[in-house]
């Protein structure tokens, strides 16, 4: 008895660990899968979505449009009940506080915002919990998010309160407060602040929303549509989440491919916890099975002892359960949490949880299901005798779950290696630039760069300063605008840079020449420029909006992450633009200081009101590593899960080799007798058991690599598959398998063997 209830206790132990990471797992899943599903009749709301007018790019459509070409689509057709503008291209301004006079004291507040129109409520429609969405009709008024309303006013009523963003004279009167949105939708949480109507004739950065009527026909609507552009399309916003022909907008769009190999492991860890329950099911089964066939003899039909069993095993799975969820608010609230893309704790998960605890009932009915008929299809004369765990319908029933085990131990393990290995890949990658040591920071836009870097010059530890308009490390947004060649409108990465801007990051000349100092005007362009449009060679000019003639070629780096392939680049040079991202190349000596005076000197140079103007800096190698930083998130939670499943698997085996060694006595003390050492009887358990893991690894194998390849087939820049990683993996499952084998094996092996024979 005391034996089973340890056995009861270690299987409660791994299926709580299982179901907690499969709770996790499956939260990040549900966040993807459930994106945008969360306004109210969400089946009728689109985003427009045009064209790009060019085929060498791996984004076929853009979601951001001209301002009037929104007011244009209004009362186009019966069907649209209405349309929105929301800008949604890097207007999100987190740099620039809010700031909030609090009787005389100025208080400042990172909040992100974006413009919407007055329409934007009747797209959208949301939760208003203080004020009216009524009032959201004039020029500047504000919609502020509940936790942000929290923050800054506390228990306070927010409407009619005032906020001012830092560097601009608008002030935005609060009209409303709105419910907290679920992280997981197009639209922040922060402010919505209304544009007044404001016709942008020349940027486009604003998204048109549709909400159209029910049973209307979105080909019909977009057919009708003034100023569509050939080749849109209105987009469901419950399909726009995985949308890989679209370019990013504030929030970025899911990869399907991951959140299916996420899908994938949260079940590869619910079938584990499964396993492992079948496994320390059979383990129990030598201190239990006479007491079922005890029953039997006294009349207790197979189906009343199969719904005992359930019952028992429905009880194992809710306490795991509970466990799991009290373990999942704990890790929400760890180090662990840093690796999520959303939320991990309780409260945010409900539907989640709901949904995995149905699985899990089902999951762990069905194996209790397999359990259950196994310890009860043998008969009494043959458990009174102790033949049921030597016959070959339960050998092979054992066999089978072990190997089970093996496979989906073996594939989490290769997978996690090869997902962090092309991780690593992608972090330490040469970028085609030089990256250490080189301080970033972000300013407003400033012309007077001779002056200025003469002034950062004058510490000795300030190696080389240069500027230009655009971030080195862009990740997945990019700077493109459309220019005219030959009267015909093509897109590239267009950026300004100073004249000192190709020398300081060490770009490697392919062909022409750098601009010499002074040189103003002149472009270069990258490798991928230069093949996508070969009428451009050196010595060719563009129009945009003035005349640049082409002087060099440089080869292609990575300014975006490598899951995207080069784009075309065209950087113009000179001294008189006026740039936005300062670098700085540090010596190396007094880091901490050099960072600290640099701020310091440059904290006076720009104020506002009075107020010194803000300085983000940050080193330009964290800010390559934070291109990826959802990838490295995802490599570290496979990587603690494969751990974990591999250390849950091994758990299992320990209970098959219990269950082995307690069948198995009375013949491991009859070998002793006749001669045999410990180490023999220790030899051909392992040996059996190294089998079943080397056949399970053979299996996992191939699964493994078209799992892989599928997952890499996202990326168009990656690593290769090396045949030391599978044999690490097997090295690996081997070696913990032979240890958990020997150490059981040993303590049975160990026993007198009179003991043994006397208790059989």
């Amino acid at each position: 008895m005391k034996k089973s209830r340890i056995s009861t206790v270690l299987n409660i132990v791994s299926m709580s660990v299982s179901l907690m990471v499969f709770l996790v797992l499956f939260a990040q899943v549900w966040f993807d899968f459930s994106f945008n599903r969360n306004f109210n009749d969400y089946r009728n709301i689109y985003r427009y979505d045009v064209p790009i007018e060019n085929d060498v790019w791996e984004y076929s459509y853009d979601h951001v449009i001209k301002k009037d070409v929104i007011e244009m689509f209004k009362s186009s057709s019966p069907d649209i009940v209405a349309v929105c503008d929301y800008a949604d291209a890097e207007i999100m301004v987190l740099d620039f506080k809010m700031c909030y006079n609090d009787n005389g004291e100025i208080k400042k507040y990172d909040i992100p915002w974006t413009n919407t129109d007055t329409d934007f409520t009747d797209v959208f429609e949301l939760e208003i919990i203080a004020g009216s969405a009524d009032d959201y009709n004039r020029m500047n008024a504000a919609l502020i998010s509940e936790d942000y309303a929290r923050m800054i006013f506390g228990d306070r009523n927010p409407i009619g309160e005032v906020l001012s963003l830092e560097m601009f004279q608008y002030e935005y009167p609060i009209v409303g407060v709105y419910k907290t949105l679920p992280e997981n939708c197009t639209v922040i949480n922060g402010m919505l602040i209304n544009d007044g109507g404001i016709q942008d004739t020349f940027i486009a950065c604003h998204s048109a929303f549709f909400r159209l009527r029910d049973g209307a026909d979105p080909e019909e609507v977009l057919e009708n549509l003034p100023g569509a552009k050939p080749g849109s399309r209105l987009t469901p916003i419950a399909k726009s989440h995985f949308l890989s022909d679209l370019r990013p907008g504030i929030k970025q769009t899911g990869n399907r491919a991951q959140a299916l190999i996420l899908l994938s492991i949260s079940l590869l860890f619910l079938a584990i916890a499964i396993f492992n329950y079948i496994n320390f099911a059979i383990a129990s089964i030598p201190f239990r099975i006479n007491e079922i066939n005890i029953e039997k003899v006294y009349g207790a039909s197979r189906v009343r002892l199969i719904l005992n069993q359930l019952k028992i095993n429905l009880g194992i799975c809710l306490i795991s359960f509970a466990f799991a969820v009290i373990l999942m608010e704990i890790v929400a609230g760890s180090g662990f949490a840093a690796f999520s893309v959303c939320s991990l704790a309780v409260k945010d998960n409900v539907t989640s949880i709901i949904i995995c605890l149905i699985v899990a009932v089902i999951a762990a009915a069905a194996g209790g299901l397999v359990t259950a008929l196994y310890s009860t299809s043998f008969a009494p004369g043959m458990v009174l005798k102790g033949e049921f765990a030597i016959s070959g319908r339960g050998t092979a029933f054992r066999k089978t779950t072990m190997l089970l085990q093996f496979i989906l131990s073996c594939v989490f393990l290769i997978c996690g290696l090869m997902i962090s290995r092309q991780t690593d890949y992608m972090v330490n990658q040469d970028n085609g630039f030089e990256s250490q040591n080189v301080l970033h920071m972000n300013t407003i836009y400033y012309n007077n760069w001779q002056d200025f870097f003469y002034m950062l010059k004058e510490n000795p530890q300030v190696l080389e300063v240069t500027a230009g308009d655009s971030p080195m490390a862009e990740g997945l947004m990019s700077r493109n605008q459309m220019m005219s060649k030959d009267n015909v409108n093509e897109w590239y990465s267009v950026r300004n840079a100073h004249t000192s801007y190709l020398d300081f990051f060490g770009f490697e000349l392919v062909e022409g020449r750098f601009p010499n100092e002074g040189e103003n005007g002149k472009a270069i362009v990258n490798e991928t420029f230069a093949s996508t449009y070969p009428d451009c060679v050196i010595g060719s000019k563009l129009t945009w909006p003035s005349e640049h003639e082409i002087i060099g070629i440089v080869k292609d780096f990575n300014a975006r992450p490598l899951m995207h392939k080069p784009e075309p680049v065209l950087y113009i040079i000179g001294d008189e633009f006026t740039y936005a991202d300062i670098y700085i190349k540090l010596s190396g000596d007094n880091i901490e200081e050099t960072v600290k005076w640099v701020t310091e000197t440059l904290g006076g140079l720009f104020s506002f009101n009075g107020d010194n103007l803000p300085w983000v800096a940050s080193f330009l190698d964290d800010e390559i590593e934070n291109m990826y930083s959802k990838e490295i998130g995802q490599s570290e939670l496979i990587t603690d899960s494969s751990i974990l499943c591999l250390l849950i698997a091994l758990i299992g085996v320990l209970g098959i080799v219990y269950f082995e060694t307690q069948v198995m006595r009375k013949e491991i003390a009859v070998r002793k007798v006749n001669g045999a050492t410990t180490w023999e009887i220790i030899k051909s358990l392992l040996c059996k058991y190294l089998f079943i893991s080397s056949a399970g690894f053979l299996v996992a194998v191939p699964v493994s690599v078209l799992t892989m390849k599928w997952w890499l087939s996202g990326f168009a820049d990656r690593t290769d598959m090396p045949i030391w990683l599978f044999l690490l993996a097997y090295l690996i499952i081997t070696a913990l398998t032979a240890a958990v084998v020997i150490i059981r094996s040993y303590t049975a092996a160990s026993e007198n063997p009179v003991d043994a024979l006397k208790k059989e």
